[in-house]
C-alpha cells in the first residue's frame, strides 16, 4: 500500500514538473519545410524528457525545452525532424534552428495598435474623416 502512495504522489510531483517555457522560448515558432528556405540555418539539436511517467507533462517538457533552446542559440523558429514517443510517456525530439524574416504582425504588439494602424491607413486613403479617426482612435485606446 505504501509503494502505491508513493507511486501515485510521484506521478502526480513529475507531471507538474513540465520545463517553462521562457520569455525569449515564447518569441519562437515551428516551421514547416517550405517555409525555412527564407531563414538562416543555425544549427539543429535534440531533447528528450527525463521520466518514464507522466506522459503530459513529458510532452510539454520537450515541446517547451526545443523552443528555449532556439532562443538560446539566438533563433527565432524551429523545424521539427522527429518527435518520438515510446508510448509510455517518453518523448524525444531532433530539431533544426533558423533565424527568420519576422513578419510586421509578429512584433507582438498589443492588438489595439495594429487596429490603429489599420484605422490610420483608412485616413490616409481618406476613407474616413480625421474627426472619425479621431474618435475611432479614442476608443481603441480608451480615453473618455
Amino acid at each position: 500500500m505504501k509503494y502505491i502512495i508513493l507511486l501515485g504522489l510521484s506521478t502526480i510531483i513529475f507531471n507538474g514538473c513540465a520545463t517553462k517555457l521562457t520569455t525569449e522560448g515564447n518569441k519562437t515558432r515551428q516551421i514547416e519545410a517550405s517555409s525555412k528556405n527564407s531563414c538562416v540555418y543555425l544549427g539543429s539539436d535534440e531533447v528528450e524528457s527525463m521520466f518514464k511517467f507522466g506522459d503530459s507533462g513529458n510532452r510539454l517538457t520537450v515541446l517547451n525545452e526545443m523552443r528555449n533552446i532556439t532562443a538560446l542559440k539566438g533563433g527565432n523558429a524551429y523545424m521539427t525532424n522527429d518527435f518520438r514517443s515510446d508510448g509510455m510517456g517518453h518523448y524525444s525530439a531532433s530539431f533544426e534552428i533558423f533565424k527568420c524574416p519576422v513578419a510586421k504582425e509578429e512584433y507582438m504588439l498589443p492588438k489595439k495598435y495594429l487596429e490603429l494602424e489599420k484605422l490610420k491607413e483608412l485616413l490616409n486613403k481618406e476613407i474616413i474623416t480625421q474627426q472619425e479617426y479621431e474618435i475611432e482612435k479614442n476608443k481603441l485606446l480608451n480615453y473618455q
